[in-house]
């Protein structure tokens, strides 16, 4: 096979395959234990494809293929896809012995793999010949050993996406449901590929059709691309809004050491320096003076000190006054005049407050001090 478009797309994918590996395992915004074995199934295929299509683009013969470089990489395919959907549904989840079975049979075809190579490398590699030539197990590999890792993988998926329908449908959490959509898709491209590697294989053996390995090659291609932009876009995303959800939590709900600076610098301008006696004083004015925004600082206030600005204000307003009516000095002096040197701007607003802070009007405060 020369260096053709239809050639040149299917190594570049392969590549392309590694570069979206190495981004998910080397930025953090990635990092995630099912991350991990999303990269990971990613390098699998991409190293089964690239030994064969190495070969194809004769870069090497089938003997130096199977005698030096062969390895049952895509055996490690189907563990990696379990482990990449159960730990994106649950990131918590625990590796059990039962679940690790899935690696038995990338075990099985290893130890094969080593048997065959330390045989033809010990000179005895004739024992797997038979008549015309052909070899044992390339056979095995090309046709029934490829033909057991399309069923697992079959199986697997069509698993794995009945597990993902159930899933969502006993999860009250809406959110949580949506996040696993696209992750069923995931698992239909992967059912859909598998299905056209198996019908592409099937016609390979059968009719030896050389086209047929330049579509089996372009499927592989696409799915390596598609399982790199999916993992590295949703799983990226989803750290993002996780991180959003934290910061949310952390401003609504968890009170912060900044917070409790601006409230008390707030204190110390309002009581310490009396700003609270001018009637013309508002959130605005008090805001721009802490450097901070009309809203946050007034949320700080409700979280902070348990009230508004006003009552906040008024309270420390009617303290003074209540100040000032409890002192006979200030007797000769109107209770009027009393409420708005204490920072009230009419008599109504002294009045409604006081009697919202002490129970009493002004006047009644006034004549209980005096009996």
């Amino acid at each position: 096979m020369d260096f053709t478009l239809f050639s040149s797309l299917i190594f570049a994918g392969t590549i392309q395959g590694l570069i979206f590996s190495a981004i998910i395992l080397s930025s953090k915004k990635f990092k995630t234990r099912s991350s991990l074995f999303l990269a990971l199934m990613i390098v699998m295929f991409v190293l089964s494809s690239l030994q064969f299509v190495l070969e194809e683009l004769d870069f090497y013969n089938y003997k130096i293929l199977f005698h030096y470089i062969f390895l049952p990489w895509s055996f490690l395919m189907p563990p990696f896809l379990y482990w990449f959907v159960e730990l994106y549904k649950n990131p918590k989840k625990t590796f059990s012995i039962k679940e690790n079975l899935l690696y038995i049979p990338f075990a099985i075809m290893l130890f094969l793999t080593i048997c065959y190579r330390v045989t033809v490398l010990s000179g005895n590699d004739d024992i797997f010949l038979y008549n015309g030539g052909r070899d044992y197990f390339v056979d095995f590999v090309d046709v029934y050993a490829e033909f057991l890792n399309i069923l697992i993988s079959i199986i697997l998926e069509i698993y794995l996406i009945r597990r993902i329908s159930k899933f969502q449908k006993e999860t009250k959490n809406q959110i949580r449901r949506l996040q696993i959509t696209w992750l069923k898709s995931i698992l239909y491209v992967l059912l859909i590929a598998t299905i056209l590697w198996t019908f592409f294989t099937i016609n390979m053996v059968v009719e030896e059709d050389e086209p047929y390995y330049y579509l089996l090659y372009l499927v592989v291609s696409f799915t390596i691309y598609f399982l790199g932009y999916a993992g590295i876009y949703k799983i990226g995303i989803e750290k993002e809004r996780k991180a959003i959800r934290n910061a949310r939590y952390s401003i609504a709900e968890a009170p912060s050491s900044k917070a409790k600076e601006n409230t008390t610098e707030f204190k110390r301008l309002i009581e310490s320096e009396k700003l609270f006696l001018d009637a013309d004083l508002s959130l605005d004015t008090v805001a721009e003076k802490l450097n901070l925004s009309k809203s946050h600082l007034s949320r700080t206030i409700n979280k902070e000190l348990g009230e508004s600005f006003s009552d906040y204000i008024n309270k420390l307003r009617v303290t003074e006054a209540k100040q000032h009516l409890n002192n006979p000095e200030f007797y000769r002096y109107t209770i009027l005049a009393i409420g708005l040197e204490s920072g009230f701007n009419s008599k109504s607003t002294f009045n409604k407050s006081f009697k919202k802070f002490a129970g009493i009007t002004p006047s009644q405060f006034q004549k209980s001090l005096q009996t």
